[in-house]
This record gives C-alpha cells, sequence and structure tokens, in this order.
C-alpha cells in the first residue's frame, strides 16, 4: 500500500512537472512569437523611414543640380554677352582703322593727282 501511494505520489509529480514544463513552453512561445512582431514592426517602421529619408536627400540633390545648372547657364550667357561685346568693339576698331586708312589712301591719291596735274602743265610750258 505504501508503496502504491508513493506511485502515486510520484506520478501526480510527474504530472504537475509536466503541466509546468508545457505551460513554460508556451509561455516562451507567446514570447517568442511577440518578440518577432515587435521586431518586424520595427523593422518595418524604420524601413520606411529610411524610404522617406532617401527621397528626400534625392529631391534635395536634384534641387542642388538645378539651382547649380541654373548659375553655371547664368555665368555661361553672361560670358557669350561680355565676348560679344568685345568682339563687337575689335571689330569696330578695326573698321573705324580701316576705313580712316581709306580715306588717307584717297586723300593722298588726290594730293598726287594735285601734284601731277601741276607739274604737267609746267612741264608742256617749256
Amino acid at each position: 500500500k505504501q508503496w502504491y501511494q508513493r506511485r502515486v505520489a510520484i506520478t501526480a509529480g510527474e504530472d504537475v512537472i509536466k503541466n509546468l514544463k508545457r505551460q513554460h513552453d508556451e509561455a516562451i512561445t507567446v514570447l517568442r512569437k511577440d518578440s518577432e512582431r515587435h521586431a518586424k514592426e520595427l523593422q518595418i517602421k524604420y524601413e520606411k523611414k529610411m524610404k522617406l529619408l532617401r527621397e528626400e536627400l534625392e529631391l534635395r540633390r536634384k534641387t542642388e543640380i538645378h539651382e547649380i545648372e541654373e548659375r553655371k547657364n547664368g555665368q555661361i550667357n553672361t560670358l557669350m554677352k561680355n565676348h560679344e561685346k568685345a568682339f563687337s568693339d575689335i571689330k569696330n576698331y578695326y573698321n573705324d582703322i580701316t576705313l580712316n586708312n581709306l580715306a588717307l589712301i584717297n586723300s593722298l591719291k588726290e594730293q598726287v593727282e594735285e601734284i601731277k596735274k601741276k607739274k604737267v602743265p609746267t612741264a608742256t610750258l617749256r
């Protein structure tokens, strides 16, 4: 009879231990699932933040590139205007020199003609 009672007590103790292990395993499973869910939520949250940051930085980069291109185009236009003015000034300068030289040549030709006319009558008088 004692042996039977001990055996019943041992079996009851083993059942309690089995139940405690099962409850413990269930609690660990619940905790693991909660932890995995929380980790997934954090991952999704930070992936969204990363995507927004990338989009913001890409927009900022495009805006800066556009501003730089606008400044570059403005500088190119300014240089072209300056070069066109300088070219026009040089062209006008050399045109003026050419016109002055042509006028001088014509004037000298006229003087030569007058000198020749004056010499011709004196030569015919002799």
